[in-house]
């Protein structure tokens, strides 16, 4: 659930959860049921009304901040003509671009008479890839009361899961439907869950791209979806490791063998004894790989030794 307090002071505190996608990348762009975990990681964002000198003047000061507390975005916009007073680096005009979707959307948005402050800091390494557009859509969607996946759609582009999950305290099945889409929380908390991680691969996705890649593909898509379908049901139904680990296997063949990309676990883990599953756009970000029979400290000792030090617990990364 995000996270929203209001005090005297006119400060208002959001929190957007980060997400991963179990199953459904790329296809859930057309409608097959997606699978997705939303995570402790996210993106915390503070409004705060300010006072200024001349009534005239009414300033949007946007500060955005990384793990580390370092300063990455630095903009200041002027609200009546929406334009950037400072600088000018794509994120800054991005930002400004989403803001006047939301104007378009809502014309009584940014038509008080106070100038505003708001501080945006990631709890995740930008790197990462856990969601730090799709945090800022569902945050400045709700700030502007809008439909936050019209506003995706307007922007960045996407399924829209991402969005689901910024709000969600579970795990979910996401079916896309324009920007209505249905949104079904489920339980998901298996015995066999300290057996899951989620390991990063060193290198970012670019979502946009990968999202090009498959709507320039000329394949039947609907076979995909039902097979899809069925494999994120069996997610759901499986009892065991084993049976989870089957998923992982059928869900990497059928995703592989479709799009013609090589499996991560063919291309960076061949001698690992356990299943790896790529989650969201294939190639970089975060995997889950699955450890049933080798020791934690045993499984850590061979990721690290290959260059991968970023290992965390289903119970360290996923809400529940």
């Amino acid at each position: 659930m995000v996270d929203t307090s209001i005090d005297t002071t006119n400060r208002i505190e959001i929190k957007s959860n980060g997400k991963l996608l179990i199953s459904g990348e790329y296809f859930v762009l057309d409608g097959a049921k997606a699978f997705a975990l939303p995570c402790k990681f996210g993106q915390h964002f503070t409004i705060q009304q300010q006072e200024t000198e001349f009534k005239s003047e009414k300033i949007l000061h946007w500060k955005a901040f990384t793990k580390m507390n370092m300063l990455w975005l630095d903009a200041q916009i002027d609200i009546k003509t929406l334009s950037l007073l400072n600088e000018q680096s794509k994120e800054a005009i991005m930002l400004l671009n989403i803001l006047k979707v939301c104007k378009d959307l809502n014309p009584t948005f940014l038509t008080d008479e106070h100038s505003i402050s708001i501080e945006a800091k990631l709890d995740f390494p930008r790197s990462w890839g856990l969601g730090s557009s799709s945090t800022l859509i569902y945050f400045i969607a709700q700030w502007a009361k809008v439909n936050p996946y019209e506003l995706l759609e307007k922007t960045f582009g996407g399924s829209g899961y991402d969005i689901a999950c910024a709000s969600s305290d579970s795990p979910l099945i996401y079916t896309r439907n324009k920007v209505q889409p249905l949104v079904e929380k489920v339980n998901f908390y298996p015995t066999f869950k300290d057996q899951l991680f989620f390991v990063h691969l060193n290198e970012k996705m670019n979502s946009r791209n990968a999202i090009q890649y498959y709507k320039n593909l000329d394949i039947d898509k609907s076979s995909i979806i039902s097979k899809i379908n069925q494999i994120t049901d069996a997610f759901l139904a499986s009892k065991t490791i084993q049976e989870f680990e089957a998923c992982m296997y059928q869900h990497e063949d059928l995703i592989s063998n479709t799009l013609s990309i090589d499996k991560v676990k063919d291309t960076v883990f061949s001698d690992y004894w356990g299943a790896v599953k790529s989650l969201g756009a294939w190639g970089g970000d975060f995997v889950m790989m699955s450890n049933a029979t080798q020791t934690p400290e045993y499984f850590k000792s061979y990721l690290n030794e290959r260059g991968f030090n970023t290992v965390l617990s289903y119970d360290e990364m996923i809400i529940h």
